[in-house]
């Protein structure tokens, strides 16, 4: 069942302001009016949670920005300083990276770069397994 309407609890406010508010309608707009804090409270809260995400995401963007390709021969081609700050081709670190896309809501079709590939190869397999633990490249 659903709680009176603005209408129902505005003319209950105009009972009282008369001073004709009966002992059940009174009843009626105390709860109305616990309900409508306890909506105010947790929409609050759901505003400070949104704010937090909204702040998360923009540093994760300021991270991840595109840079101009360092090969000579690419004209067009960025890559994402936040994903390899050490390279600077497009090749290394396409943009938009999948991080970008990730926030951006895209998804990159299997196989496209900068996508996460479905197996190693025997020679990507070896370098990944040489370097330091921790070192994402």
């Amino acid at each position: 069942m659903t709680g009176p309407t603005l209408k129902q609890l505005l003319a209950l406010v105009n009972r009282a302001e008369r001073g004709v508010l009966l002992a059940g309608e009174a009843v009626i707009l105390r709860d109305a009016l616990t309900a409508l804090d306890a909506a105010r409270r947790s929409a609050g809260g759901l505003q400070a949670a949104l704010h937090t995400e909204r702040a998360r995401v923009a540093r994760v963007r300021e991270l991840h920005q595109p840079a101009p390709c360092g090969n000579a021969r690419c004209k067009e081609g960025q890559w994402c300083f936040g994903c390899d700050p050490d390279r600077a081709t497009c090749a290394d670190a396409p943009w938009p990276c999948p991080t970008i896309t990730a926030l951006d809501g895209r998804q990159e079709p299997a196989g496209a770069p900068g996508s996460a590939p479905d197996a190693l190869s025997p020679t990507e397999a070896a370098t990944h397994a040489t370097r330091p633990a921790g070192d994402p490249r």
